[in-house]
């Protein structure tokens, strides 16, 4: 018997290895969710370890900070810090690593991603992506570590961050691969109309306490989780998540000048996932913390 990842609900990495220790999971997020992105951070030394192929997700490792990587079925460059391996959910592949290594993976949905091939204008049949290890990219590494910065410093991330940043790692895949190059039909990003963006808008503001997702709002008015993305930030300016957090902000503000509910009751009340999000969101927002702008009133 082989030693595993600690249990998650994503079984692409289910793995087999010569100990039998189980490798730590440091934190998670998503785990246990419906949304189209689920991410873990691990940290260990890796005996040889074979992953399984009996998956529903794409997954991105990225090595953070250690030791390499050694891919064992193929003759590839290592894994070094700052270097991503790209597996397809239908793939498998055996590795060790020489010392102790702090890695990322992000699991992408497969069916989600075939959605925004399809959504995206992509006309190729190979919807898949390519197995690739070792691979250095500057920009998908800052992209990944702003990912990580913006997520993991929560207790809970929304389902709607998720699903946003599913959608822009996903595109990036999408865009920067050789295998999908030429395949794209343009077309122009229509807008919404203001019967669409009123019953869109007034939802949000309904349901402002909620976990929402993309494909609750693009389900208002019939499209896709991608294709709605890129309208409503046609129609809007900005991005569903970011328009969310803006309405969250200001309910926030008008609840800390019109009541004495306590900080955290007003982060739930209002959909932020704990006290200290709604804070980092005041300080970026505002340039200052809640507690600073009620005592300003």
């Amino acid at each position: 018997m082989g030693s595993t990842y600690q249990t998650i609900d994503v079984p692409s990495h289910l793995l087999m290895a010569k100990t039998q220790n189980k490798i730590p999971l440091l934190s998670t997020i998503g785990i246990g969710t419906a949304a189209d992105l689920k991410i873990a951070r691990w940290k260990a030394q890796l005996d040889e370890v074979e992953t399984d192929p009996r998956s529903d997700y794409h997954t991105i490792s990225y090595s953070i900070a250690g030791s390499r990587v050694e891919r064992l079925d193929q003759n590839t460059a290592p894994l070094l810090p700052k270097t991503f391996y790209i597996q397809p959910g239908h793939y498998s592949g055996r590795f060790r690593s020489v010392g102790e290594i702090e890695y990322v993976h992000f699991y992408l949905k497969i069916s989600s991603f075939k959605e925004l091939v399809k959504s995206a204008g992509y006309s190729t049949i190979d919807d898949d992506l390519p197995d690739a290890f070792g691979v250095s990219d500057p920009t998908f590494s800052a992209i990944v570590d702003a990912c990580i910065n913006a997520l993991m410093s929560q207790r809970r991330a929304s389902r709607l961050e998720l699903d946003t940043w599913a959608q822009v790692i996903g595109f990036y895949l999408l865009s920067n691969n050789a295998r999908f190059a030429g395949h794209r039909r343009s077309s122009a990003v229509r807008a919404l109309s203001k019967p669409q963006i009123a019953g869109v808008l007034d939802v949000i503001d309904e349901r402002i306490d909620e976990d929402l997702s993309l494909a609750t709002l693009a389900g208002l008015v019939g499209l896709e989780p991608y294709e709605f993305a890129r309208v409503f930030r046609k129609t809007i300016g900005t991005t569903p998540h970011q328009y969310v957090l803006e309405r969250r902000t200001a309910r926030a503000q008008e609840m800390l000048l019109t009541t004495e509910e306590k900080l955290s009751d007003i982060a739930f009340a209002v959909g932020f996932s704990s006290q200290s999000h709604m804070t980092d969101v005041f300080k970026r927002r505002l340039g200052i913390t809640p507690r600073q702008y009620r005592q300003g009133r």
